[in-house]
């Protein structure tokens, strides 16, 4: 084995930062956004119709959105130290490729970038690529990101008031709508109130058409009596969602409102408000674990109503109802 002992100059540090300086190409971009901001506002100013409105709010929505989610999950209390986030762009409904983009431009910005080994002297594609794919979100400084945070909540803020401002009728219509799907969601609720009816205790035993279910809330492992043998994967949307619908069973009707399945499937946190700009991308989840939910279990859409993202569960609990359930009697009064 021969030792080789390398001697470096002490300005070695500095020559070497000045050659790349000179001679390496793929320099990281100065930052650029902020002034980006300041010039779209006067862009925003001059926009005349409510779809030109409309495009830039869906524009920049997928920022507003990242942003967010990076911010669900920073800890105020370590401030000074950098911190390393995952975001699952499939819950958020950005494609990779939108969301690369966008990461890219914020560490463009020194905002975040992606995990590197100090010992090495190679970027990793790797990391990169992980990056780029919301893994391994590395922000460096807690109170530089809270101001970039700042100037883009500003904006939309700044976007949307001047929407508001130049299409008060178009925002009147949009209260409307809303009131109306509200008095839908009730008569459906009334409609789901009545199938609830078809469970009745006739001579002493439970008699209703309804499924038998048993299940463990704790492993996620389940039955529908007759039917379909289930498990739902531990700590997935899934599994939260029908532990809660579950809980719910013959106690009243088991039912869950679109914005609590929407925190208990992670799409939001607890402490958050629906955003009216996200409404297709929450449709969608609801969709999606709804379907998920009813393959895993044998059930269909009239055992677990999706009714305008609000999810009713229509079964029985096998340890809440004798084993004996015969065809469906209906009940008078």
């Amino acid at each position: 084995m021969i030792n080789l002992e390398l001697w470096f100059p002490e300005d070695f540090d500095k020559r070497y930062a000045k050659y790349r300086e000179d001679h390496v190409e793929n320099k990281m971009p100065e930052p650029f956004f902020s002034e980006r901001l300041q010039n779209e506002r006067k862009n925003i100013l001059s926009i005349k119709t409510e779809d030109d409105f409309r495009n830039e709010i869906e524009k920049w929505s997928p920022l507003k959105t990242i942003i967010d989610a990076i911010h669900k999950d920073l800890s105020p209390f370590l401030p000074s130290s950098a911190q390393v986030i995952n975001i699952d762009l499939t819950k958020l409904g950005i494609s990779e490729k939108e969301a690369g983009h966008i990461l890219m431009m914020l560490a463009y910005e020194r905002i975040c970038r992606w995990k590197i080994n100090k010992s090495s002297a190679v970027i990793s594609t790797e990391a990169l690529a992980g990056y780029l794919g919301g893994n391994g979100i590395v922000i460096p400084d807690y109170d530089k990101f809270q101001g970039f945070r700042k100037e883009v909540m500003d904006f939309y803020e700044f976007l949307e008031d001047q929407r508001n401002q130049k299409f008060p009728k178009s925002n009147a219509a949009k209260a409307e709508n809303v009131k109306n799907n509200k008095q839908e969601s009730a008569a459906d609720s009334d409609v789901i109130d009545e199938t609830v009816k078809r469970v009745a205790v006739w001579g002493g035993e439970t008699v209703s058409d309804l499924p038998l279910i048993t299940y463990n809330e704790v492993t996620g492992k389940g039955e529908v009596i007759g039917k379909k043998k289930f498990k739902f994967k531990d700590g997935s949307p899934e599994y939260k969602i029908f532990n809660m619908l579950y809980a719910k069973l013959a106690k009243k009707t088991a039912k869950l409102e679109r914005q609590d399945v929407l925190i208990a499937g992670g799409f939001y946190k607890d402490y958050e408000e629906p955003d009216p700009t996200r409404k297709t991308n929450e449709t969608a989840f609801i969709n999606e674990v709804a379907k998920s939910i009813r393959e895993k279990t044998g059930l269909d859409t009239e055992e677990l109503v999706n009714n305008n993202g609000s999810l009713t569960l229509l079964v029985l609990r096998q340890d809440k109802n004798p084993p004996k359930v015969t065809k469906f009697v209906p009940v008078w009064g």
